[in-house]
């Protein structure tokens, strides 16, 4: 198997780019989480920096099949209640 037809299965993120953006990406965060909660953009429950279990709460058991579907959903939430 490849990784990608694992993360399929499994319905997980295959993040694909470049590897320096990557790892630089990930430092970016890291130096984020580790700055006060003043400085997130939004609370810390729904930052994108922390991505808390709580982002979850308001999605129906039929829109967590696995975290790659979850994370579309609330995705899909948020640009409904933007466009409103």
């Amino acid at each position: 198997f490849r990784v990608r037809e694992i993360c399929d299965k499994y319905d997980l993120p295959y993040t694909t780019g470049n590897f320096a953006v990557q790892y630089g990406k990930s430092w970016r965060t890291i130096a984020k989480l580790s700055l006060p909660d003043r400085f997130l953009t939004d609370p810390r429950d729904d930052a994108p920096e922390t991505r808390s279990e709580r982002m979850f709460d308001g999605l129906d058991a039929s829109e967590r099949r696995g975290l790659k579907s979850a994370i579309a959903a609330v995705r899909a939430r948020r640009r409904e209640k933007r466009a409103q």
